[in-house]
């Protein structure tokens, strides 16, 4: 809330209120007469005064005459920016360290630093000094809210320093108007931001933010040629006590699906990613247990793949010279197949385009050899192919 310092001057010697009261037979105090609010840049408040008279032991009002305002932030006009610029209502006049008449005194104010203050003295017709008042912006502390435009950063191995937004009277304020330091602000864990005035008028508050680990990179994402399910392959993130994988099939949400609690474990296979035609999608945090919480890294880049179940071959035979036919089953969510013959280190792959092709002739084979057969099925998602782990091998001789 704001402060107000009264003192009270009375013949030539400035005491306190309680004090001189019992010395001064006459003593004025210059006070509020409303509720003032402390104008944010840009925008004018109106402090309008009273001048109170003790006497005889009765305290009343009187007219106030004239005032003079005292900028105490000497160094800021002497740069030319002045901080605090007093208007009159229609705006035509800047009143520095002067006289002013009446009791109302519009405040506007361009821009603030912590010794942003004035004095207000309320003047007698031979312009003595009565009574004053001191205003001073640090005392509105209380009146700012503040907030951090990060509340969670990923660890750089530097200090972070996330910005701290000040609003007063809805308005957004310079946070360099505040002592703002920061601490435990390098590692994994929970940091803190303390936010103060200057110390003979100490206001303080401090804000948290986490600093949580890297995020993990996910290198790759392949089906088992197996049929054993998806492997998931990523980065190790320094640090990390262990990673959570999250998986989504289909539409459906993501689930978490694995927890590894070793921080250099850095892939897992999904033997559950089976289901035909099914896009797996996957991401990955790294976490790091600090005390008793557990700090997690923003997720991964999600990465997709198509589960395509493999087919079995239903003959494979040589049906001419040098010519092998080879048949399997239909995969229904098939784009197409792949069909290999491997003799020796030798190998020859050959691939259908049509799910409905379930037959394929290999020529050019050399007689007297002995070959396995393999096909794969695959699904085609716009310009990616997404193939299946290949069939059972399947042994024929050339004799032919």
């Amino acid at each position: 809330m704001l402060e107000i310092t009264i003192l009270a001057k009375a013949g030539g010697a400035e005491k306190s209120h309680v004090l001189s009261r019992r010395i001064c037979p006459e003593l004025y105090r210059l006070v509020p007469a409303k509720k003032f609010l402390f104008p944010v840049a840009g925008q004018t408040s109106t402090l309008e005064l009273k001048l109170l008279q003790y006497k005889n032991g009765e305290e009343t009002e009187v007219p106030i005459k004239k005032v003079s305002i005292d900028f105490t932030d000497d160094e800021d006009w002497e740069t030319g920016n002045p901080v605090m610029v007093v208007k009159d209502s229609a705006g035509r006049r800047r009143y520095y360290d002067a006289v002013i008449p009446g009791s109302q005194l519009p405040l506007k104010v361009t821009s603030y630093t912590y010794d942003t203050y004035i004095r207000i003295y309320a003047l007698d017709e031979n312009n003595k000094e009565i009574a004053y008042i001191f205003l001073k912006w640090a005392d509105y502390f209380d009146q700012c809210s503040f907030s951090l435009a990060k509340t969670s950063l990923p660890y750089t191995g530097k200090e972070l320093t996330p910005k701290v937004v000040v609003k007063y009277r809805n308005k957004t304020i310079p946070s360099d108007l505040f002592y703002i330091s920061y601490r435990n602000n390098k590692k994994v864990g929970t940091a803190s931001v303390l936010i103060e005035t200057e110390a003979w008028v100490h206001n303080a508050k401090v804000l948290t933010f986490i600093i949580v680990p890297k995020s993990p990179v996910i290198s790759k994402l392949t089906y088992q040629r197996t049929g054993k399910g998806l492997t998931l392959t990523w980065g190790k993130v320094g640090g990390a006590h262990g990673y959570y994988i999250w998986r989504k099939a289909g539409s459906g949400s993501y689930q978490k699906v694995k927890t590894t609690t070793s921080g250099t474990t850095v892939s897992w296979t999904d033997t559950a990613a089976k289901t035909n035609g099914t896009k797996y999608s996957y991401y990955v945090n790294a976490y790091r247990t600090v005390g008793s919480k557990t700090y997690t890294s923003y997720r991964s880049v999600i990465k997709s793949y198509y589960a395509v179940s493999r087919t079995a071959i239903t003959s494979a035979k040589n049906t001419a010279s040098r010519v092998l036919t080879v048949k399997w089953k239909k995969n229904a969510k098939a784009s197409g197949y792949r069909v290999r013959v491997i003799t020796g280190s030798a190998k020859k792959t050959v691939t259908v385009n049509s799910s409905k092709t379930l037959s394929k002739v290999i020529s050019g084979l050399t007689k007297g050899k002995t070959y396995k057969v393999y096909v794969q099925s695959f699904m085609k998602v716009g310009s990616t192919k997404y193939y299946s782990a290949w069939s059972e091998a399947k042994t024929v001789k050339i004799t032919k």
